[in-house]
């Protein structure tokens, strides 16, 4: 981004209008290379690496179901039941996600499940890289 844009002084053909694309607003931050994202935006970020984190659970998941290694497979077993049970907790997309996140689940409790679930998921890639 260039420091103009970041501090608001935008040329014509950037100029955004913010009612339509408010999730993309940055404030601007001490030095001319600094932007601070906006919390929409740092949720939208927080989301990919959710998606991220889910599609690396079931990649892991079922490679280790297909090991030879007991202790592996029940391991994936696990990380495999803690990924379902997360998402069907969750409503299925869109908007009702978000005011469930708001709205009807305790405090923190996504970013709760985000560590128990990064916990197994790094321990069954430790045990299948040995």
């Amino acid at each position: 981004m260039r420091p103009g844009l970041a501090l608001g002084r935008h040329p014509k053909r950037y100029a955004i209008k913010a009612q339509e694309y408010s999730w993309e607003k940055s404030y601007p931050a001490p030095g001319p290379e600094i932007v601070w994202p906006s919390p929409e935006w740092q949720g939208i970020r927080r989301g990919i690496e959710d998606l991220r984190l889910v599609e690396l659970a079931r990649g892991l998941s079922l490679r280790g179901s297909a090991s030879e290694d007991y202790g592996i497979r029940q391991h994936a077993r696990r990380v495999s039941d803690k990924l379902d049970s997360i998402l069907e907790t969750v409503a299925p997309g869109g908007s009702s996600v978000i005011y469930q996140l708001h709205h009807e689940l305790d405090t923190y409790v996504a970013e709760n499940w985000r560590q128990e679930l990064m916990g197994e998921v790094i321990a069954l890639q430790e045990a299948l890289q040995e």
